[in-house]
C-alpha cells in the first residue's frame, strides 16, 4: 500500500440516531494499492489489490482490485 500525504483513514464513527451516540463502524483494510494526496477512506471499507484512489476522493464503499476511483463520493472504473 502506498499512501500519500494528507490521506485520512477513518475506522470509527458515531451513530447519530442513537440516544447514547454510541460508536459504530469497523476497520478499513487494504491490499497493495495507492491512495493519493488528500483521499478520505471511511470506516469498514476495503481497498482491493492494485486499486488507485485519486487525490481528494472520498471512498464510501469497498473498492475492487485494479479499480481507479475519483470524486466525492468516489466512483470507480475497472481498468483493463
Amino acid at each position: 500500500m502506498d499512501i500519500s500525504q494528507d490521506v485520512r483513514i477513518f475506522t470509527l464513527e458515531h451513530d447519530i440516531s442513537s440516544s447514547t451516540f454510541e460508536s459504530k463502524g469497523g476497520q478499513s483494510e487494504s491490499k497493495i494499492g495507492f491512495m493519493l494526496n488528500g483521499a478520505t477512506i471511511l470506516p469498514a471499507v476495503t481497498i482491493g489489490e492494485g486499486a488507485v484512489v485519486a487525490a481528494g476522493a472520498v471512498v464510501t464503499k469497498d473498492v475492487k482490485a485494479v479499480d481507479n476511483g475519483w470524486g466525492i463520493p468516489a466512483k470507480f472504473i475497472k481498468m483493463p
